[in-house]
C-alpha cells in the first residue's frame, strides 16, 4: 500500500521535480490508498469533517424536491421522473427527495466506497449506484434531472499567482524531507477559466481553476439527451470571487475546523481540500457543452422561491436560519440551473 510519503518521494525525486498542485490535491483526496474521499473519509455531517446544508436540515432538500417535480412536468413529463445525483455525500438530500417524492427513479453516482457505504444506510437501497455518469445515463435513457451539491468544489483545480508580468503556475518542489510550494510557467495550455480575462490583477493574486471538473463535464455530455441540471455550491462570479482574497481560497477542513495556509500539506489523505467554484466559468463551460443557463440565484432565493411556506416561522429555526442567513451560507451558496433540450 502506498503512503503518501512515498508518493511524494516517487513524485518529486530531486529538488529541480515540480509536482502541480492539481496532483498534489487529486492524490491527497482521490489516490486509492490514501486519498481522503477513496479510503480516508468516515462521514458528512456533525460527526464528520465538514457538514453540508442538507445534512443540516432538510429544507434545501424539499425546495430541491419541488424543483424536480416542476422541471418534470415542464421537459417529459410523459415518462417516469429519473434524478441522478452526482456525489452523494451522506445521502441526506436522496432521502429528503424520495421521502418528498417516493416514485422517482433515483440513481447516485458516487466513486468513494466509504460513502457508497454510509449512502446506503441512509438511503435503504431505495435507488441505483453507478461509478459514473455515463452509466447512470445510459440507466435512464438518457433523459434525467441532474443535481449535485457541493460538489464542483471537491474536484482538483489548478492555481496560479500574478506575478505582476504573467500568470504562473503554483506547485510544489522537494526541499529535503519537507516540501514547499514553487512557481512555473504553465507547462500545459492555460486552463479555460475567464479569470484569465480579468484586468489589472495585483502582483500576488492568487487563484483557482477548476479545470478537471469542465474535463469530467465534456467526459459524459455526448451521452445526456435532454434535462435539467442544478449545481449547488459555495462560490461567486468571476469579478466578485477573489475580492479581499489575495492568497486564492483553497483550504482544508478536518474535524469541522478550517484549515489554512502551508497547513493544508501536513496531513495529505487525512483532510479535505476544497475551494470555492467560479460560476462564471461554469456558465461559460455549460454554453460551451450546449446547455442552456435558465436561471443562476443564491441558496436563500431558491429556497424562498420554491417553498414559499417557509417565509415566516421556519426561518426562526436555527438550522433553517443558518442555511438562509442572507450574510452566510444564503448568499455563500449559488444555485446554477442549466438545461439540455
Amino acid at each position: 500500500m502506498t503512503t503518501p510519503r512515498e508518493f511524494l518521494l516517487e513524485k518529486l525525486p530531486t529538488p529541480s521535480d515540480f509536482l502541480p498542485f492539481e496532483q498534489f490535491i487529486e492524490a491527497a483526496l482521490y489516490h486509492p490508498d490514501f486519498g481522503y474521499y477513496s479510503s480516508t473519509i468516515k462521514s458528512v455531517g456533525r460527526m464528520g469533517d465538514f457538514s453540508t446544508s442538507t445534512t443540516i436540515h432538510p429544507i434545501l432538500g424539499q425546495a430541491i424536491a419541488n424543483w424536480a417535480v416542476k422541471a418534470h412536468k415542464e421537459l417529459f413529463p410523459e415518462i417516469e421522473l429519473s434524478i441522478i445525483e452526482l456525489g452523494a455525500g451522506s445521502g441526506q438530500l436522496a432521502n429528503t427527495i424520495l421521502e418528498e417524492i417516493p416514485e422517482t427513479n433515483y440513481h447516485i453516482v458516487e466513486s468513494s466506497k466509504p460513502l457508497r457505504q454510509q449512502q446506503s444506510r441512509n438511503i435503504n437501497g431505495r435507488c441505483q449506484w453507478h461509478y459514473t455518469p455515463t452509466a447512470a445515463l445510459e440507466a435512464c435513457a438518457g433523459e434525467a434531472l441532474l443535481i449535485s451539491n457541493e460538489l464542483v468544489d471537491a474536484f482538483p483545480c489548478r492555481r496560479f499567482e500574478w506575478n505582476g508580468h504573467t500568470w504562473m503556475e503554483i506547485g510544489l518542489q522537494r526541499d529535503g524531507e519537507t516540501l514547499q510550494e514553487t512557481l512555473r510557467l504553465p507547462v500545459e495550455p492555460y486552463a479555460d477559466s475567464s479569470m484569465f480575462d480579468r484586468p489589472d490583477p495585483q502582483k500576488g493574486q492568487r487563484i483557482e481553476v477548476h479545470e478537471s471538473y469542465f474535463k469530467w463535464l465534456q467526459s459524459w455530455n455526448k451521452h445526456w439527451e435532454k434535462g435539467a441540471k442544478l449545481t449547488i455550491d459555495y462560490g461567486d462570479l468571476a469579478d466578485l470571487l477573489y475580492l479581499r482574497r489575495p492568497n486564492g481560497t483553497i483550504r482544508a477542513y478536518r474535524s469541522q475546523n478550517r484549515i489554512e495556509g502551508s497547513s493544508i500539506y501536513h496531513r495529505m489523505g487525512d483532510q479535505d481540500l476544497t475551494s470555492d467554484v467560479n460560476f462564471t466559468d461554469l456558465q461559460n463551460w455549460s454554453n460551451k457543452l450546449g446547455w442552456e443557463i435558465t436561471s443562476l440565484e443564491t441558496q436563500r432565493d431558491f429556497v424562498m422561491r420554491l417553498m414559499p411556506s417557509c417565509k415566516e416561522d421556519s426561518v426562526t429555526l436555527p438550522a433553517v436560519e443558518f442555511i438562509l442567513n442572507p450574510e452566510g451560507a444564503g448568499r455563500a451558496f449559488k444555485v446554477l440551473e442549466a438545461r439540455k433540450l
